[in-house]
């Protein structure tokens, strides 16, 4: 199980206020298959969500629907793509607004069991689908696109921030800051417990020749978190 302090005190801007941990997986309330450590961040004027999901989810989740389903509407979706990101794992930038009288703006991506990030632009076209309905059949459809790696089942990231009128640009990107950085300290809480559960070996096989023998290693070490 995660705890408050696998995530800073301060993530750039952000200071954490309050730590929520996840249920145990086998005591989930009827019809919830996912389970979630959430940290409460603040910058002083706003509170961010950040939350490490779990569930069964395979190449790809698209978040985006799961909160159109408690109201939000979609006013834009777009991928972002990091400054210097030699890793090719962009994020999704979405705004959202709830009765024109609340707004929000999240910001996710996935990783791999492996750790290899899950390359959103693969899934998500920029301009957004016309119906939710749409949306769930196209995600269906993209989770069966070929990939490298033997390793299907994914975890998400995300940051949520809600607000009473639209950002300005600099606060926009303090929030996909706060994304970035969590993320990366998720997917290396991951790794470890799969060297810790697995023994020193992982690493080198994973440079090594024997790439399927390391993804079943990730995937029998790192069942949840």
């Amino acid at each position: 199980m995660l705890v408050a302090g696998d995530l800073p005190e301060s993530l750039g801007a952000w200071k954490q206020i309050r730590f929520e941990p996840a249920g145990e997986p086998t005591q989930l309330p009827d019809g919830q298959f996912w389970w979630s450590h959430v940290w409460q961040y603040s910058d002083g004027n706003l509170g961010g969500s950040v939350a490490f999901d779990q569930a069964g989810f395979e190449h790809w989740h698209d978040l985006t629907i799961c909160y159109e389903a408690l109201g939000w509407t979609v006013v834009q979706r777009r991928i972002v793509r990091p400054e210097n990101d030699t890793t090719n794992w962009p994020c999704v930038l979405v705004s959202f607004h709830r009765n024109h009288t609340e707004f929000a703006t999240l910001v996710f991506s996935l990783f791999f069991d492996d750790g290899d990030p899950v390359d959103a632009a693969a899934y998500v076209e920029a301009s957004s689908l016309t119906t939710t309905f749409e949306k769930t059949v196209t995600s269906r459809i993209d989770a069966r696109r070929p990939r490298s790696s033997r390793v299907s089942s994914a975890r998400q990231c995300q940051v949520f921030v809600s607000h009473s009128e639209s950002l300005k640009p600099e606060t926009e990107m303090n929030v996909i800051d706060l994304h970035l950085r969590s993320r990366e300290i998720f997917r290396s809480r991951w790794l470890n417990r799969a060297l810790k559960s697995n023994g020193d070996s992982l690493a080198n096989l994973r440079i090594g020749a024997d790439r399927q023998r390391y993804e079943e290693l990730i995937s029998a070490g790192t069942q949840c978190l």
